[in-house]
């Protein structure tokens, strides 16, 4: 961390003056909300600088509204960049005050069993913990303690909370309390998909490439709280989940995606490729890594209104499009397109 505030006091100073003032008092809030997309509008500043090309910074378009940057690179190439980053909902933040409270309260029942929790439905505030515990702790007095091996099962309502409990007594025991896991609602690893494309459309909505004649990037940044994303998030988010087609004997099985992609192109009549989200040129992923390092890589829109040059971030991996035969063949060009790999067929 100490490295981190290094850069941010060294990228801090790069800024024009009359925005330091926002800047710095974005920098200084304890709030996730503030800090963190501060941090990447700074860190996206700063690349930009180190590349040697102009910025403006929040910049009135023809749509009328403000973008966070206008770039302009050496060459005189122009592109809208919009930094996002997304974050847990304030419904979800409250949803995981309330499972710990509940987890907590439940720990507290006196009880030779070892308890698994699964969450099936986020509780809001009108769960009463009192009332929960209760209900589990007079469940758990009434079963069998001489079958040790035996797992009993059942599950709890009460308002929004749906819950289902697991009771051994031939369990390691927990650190504290008589909880041994918990598993939040959807599994250990939700699927941030959907937000990420609500946050994509709405950008696209203010500063689309077809209003304003600039391509159009949008930058996904790590965000705080459940958030587990990856270039695999953002990969499935706008080109689909991967699935294998099996044919027969003289059609081996193909590895591809499904349509949920919000980049996924389609045919037409004429069985001619159009693309969906056109008015979104690129996306950009950025994810801090350790010793205050930047995970950078930039995923194609193959059907943009107005493509991005794929030169400007040459020193990215990127995602590009490549047609063959059967379809769309996206790979991965790590500055050499003779050193890519085939990514998906549509």
């Amino acid at each position: 961390m100490r490295l981190l505030r290094q850069l941010i006091e060294k990228w801090y100073k790069n800024l024009p003056e009359e925005h330091k003032p926002k800047f710095k008092n974005k920098l200084k809030s304890l709030e996730d909300e503030v800090f963190i997309p501060t941090l990447y509008e700074l860190v996206t500043h700063q690349y930009c600088l180190e590349e040697g090309w102009t910025i403006e910074y929040e910049p009135k378009v023809v749509t009328g509204k403000n973008p966070d940057f206008l770039v302009t690179t050496k060459s005189g190439y122009k592109f809208i960049l919009e930094v996002a980053t997304t974050m847990d909902s304030k419904d979800i933040k409250t949803s995981n005050k309330k499972v710990q409270e509940v987890t907590e309260a439940i720990s507290a029942i006196s009880t030779p069993f070892k308890l698994d929790l699964h969450y099936l439905i986020n509780p809001n505030d009108k769960v009463k913990l009192k009332v929960v515990a209760k209900m589990v702790k007079d469940w758990v007095d009434k079963l069998d303690t001489t079958n040790t091996s035996k797992r009993y099962e059942m599950n709890f309502g009460h308002h929004s909370l749906s819950l289902k409990v697991q009771a051994i007594i031939d369990a390691p025991k927990p650190t504290g309390g008589c909880v041994l896991s918990v598993m939040d609602v959807g599994g250990a690893v939700p699927d941030y998909s959907d937000r990420i494309k609500s946050v994509l459309d709405d950008k696209a909505n203010k500063y689309s490439s077809k209003k304003t004649k600039l391509p159009l990037i949008v930058m996904i940044a790590d965000g705080v709280g459940r958030i587990r994303m990856s270039e695999t998030t953002i990969d499935r988010t706008l080109f689909g989940r991967d699935m294998i087609t099996f044919g027969d004997h003289d059609n081996p099985p193909m590895w591809h995606k499904d349509r949920s992609g919000h980049f996924t192109p389609s045919k037409d009549e004429n069985l001619e490729w159009f693309g969906k989200r056109t008015g979104l040129s690129a996306v950009l992923y950025c994810s801090l890594r350790e010793k205050s390092s930047f995970q950078m890589q930039v995923f194609h829109n193959p059907f943009p209104n107005i493509p991005l040059d794929e030169g400007v971030f040459f020193k990215m991996p990127q995602l590009l499009k490549w047609e063959n035969e059967k379809g769309i063949i996206m790979k991965w060009v790590i500055s050499n397109p003779e050193s890519s790999r085939i990514y998906f067929v549509l």
